[in-house]
């Protein structure tokens, strides 16, 4: 993450923790940032991170693919509180584009909340129209707007979400904020932002750390995301979000074989052959494993071919 916080670094000060967690130290920090953690937390840890979120703190999770298992962590038990748990999958794309791996997913038409292009892209506020007073106008008025630019109401950023898993977040209130979508495979969400309405805190977790990381922050619009999350924990003036799950629609869960192992199995391929009879026993050959006396005949008229004479076979003396 030295590209990330080479860029950060005018405007925030990073530390590492490598002792327990507790309230004390939550305390000092503004953000805390769990990046792919591999160790398992202790239940106080995880009493002081709630406790820490409920009394206005500030916490943003990013893991990786593989979930839980790969990393060896147990942070979906924080996560379950709140709603949200990490799955023990990987995001993949079905087609090449762009990026070779298969697990660099190209996605740009996944971000759910306009609010999060408006912040990224640094735009200006905008005042929402007013609905006209006449009900007969109102029938008119904003219908291009609701069908001409409905395909384009989840675009606005380009991200490469680079080995990462998805999330679930059937457990979320209803108006907590689903502010990015997944789109391959097109099932769960990539990324959460979960506000909880009756305390101060705010947490947010993403599905990929490679896509901060040196190698793909600078791709395609990946620092625009982080831009975001730092205005929503830091400038809240400046981020009015609006609750999203409520209208958003998320297909069901698709299995993804493993192409890697299909691919290194040898294969039969399949050739064409003529039509079958449709009396099939004459396809069975009865006669390519019999045993009788028809090929004697033969035999003996080799005799006379060979100018041998027919008698019974002698002894050859040495």
């Amino acid at each position: 993450l030295k590209k990330m916080i080479k860029k950060l670094k005018g405007n925030y000060k990073f530390g590492l923790n490598k002792d327990e967690i507790t309230r004390e130290k939550m305390q000092m920090a503004g953000l805390m940032f769990f990046g792919a953690p591999r160790g398992l937390f202790s239940k106080s840890e995880f009493d002081a991170m709630k406790g820490h979120i409920e009394a206005g703190g500030k916490i943003l999770v990013l893991m990786s693919e593989g979930g839980e298992n790969k990393l060896g962590t147990n942070l979906n038990y924080l996560l379950e509180q709140f709603g949200i748990s990490v799955n023990n999958d990987c995001v993949v794309r079905t087609s090449f584009y762009k990026y070779f791996h298969p697990k660099e997913a190209l996605i740009s038409n996944g971000i759910l909340s306009q609010e999060v292009v408006r912040v990224g892209n640094s735009q200006p506020k905008e005042e929402k129209k007013k609905k006209p007073d006449s009900a007969f106008l109102s029938n008119f008025v904003g219908v291009r707007d609701e069908d001409g630019l409905k395909e384009d109401e989840n675009g606005g950023l380009t991200y490469v979400y680079s080995f990462g898993s998805t999330l679930n977040d059937r457990a979320l209130p209803s108006d907590s904020w689903a502010v990015v979508q997944s789109a391959i495979p097109p099932t769960d969400q990539l990324a959460l932002l979960l506000f909880i309405l009756k305390v101060k805190g705010k947490l947010a977790v993403i599905g990929s750390l490679e896509m901060f990381t040196d190698e793909y922050f600078d791709k395609e619009e990946n620092s625009k995301l982080m831009d975001f999350l730092l205005k929503f924990f830091f400038e809240p003036t400046e981020v009015e979000m609006e609750a999203t799950k409520e209208n958003s629609e998320f297909p069901e869960y698709h299995y993804v074989p493993d192409v890697a192992e299909m691919a290194e199995k040898l294969k039969s391929c399949l050739q064409e052959s003529e039509e079958l009879p449709r009396d099939f026993t004459v396809l069975f050959d009865s006669g390519l494993y019999k045993y009788d006396t028809n090929l004697i005949p033969e035999a003996i008229d080799l005799y006379g071919q060979v100018n041998l004479k027919h008698e019974p076979l002698t002894l050859i003396p040495p």
